[in-house]
């Protein structure tokens, strides 16, 4: 008769301890399965979303002494203007007659 109990109770302790395995291992996929949700919303959202950006342009020029910032053009029509590129001379005397620096 004592067997019988002790039986029982193993058989009850081994069936305790597998639920509790197998509910730890629900709540793992249930998080999951959330985080991959989460993360799939997210990516979808953010790709239908407009996005706006700023687009900056960097010149890093090296230093030199034949090289100056000009202006080159001037226009005169009803509005005053002027467009400006980087223009190397080789001789001071070009530098002089050719450039305006800013």
């Amino acid at each position: 008769m004592n067997e019988e109990i002790i039986t029982a109770n193993r058989i009850k302790n081994k069936r305790k301890k597998t639920r509790l395995l197998v509910l730890m291992l629900l709540t793992l996929t249930a998080c999951g399965l959330f985080y991959s949700w989460c993360n799939i919303t997210e990516s979808v959202l953010a790709s239908t979303e407009r996005k706006i950006t700023r687009i900056t342009k960097a010149n890093l020029f090296q230093v030199d002494d034949n090289t100056f910032n000009c202006i080159t053009d001037i226009l005169y029509d009803d509005a005053f203007g002027y467009k400006t590129k980087l223009i190397r001379y080789k001789q001071d005397q070009e530098k002089r007659e050719n450039c305006i620096p800013l």
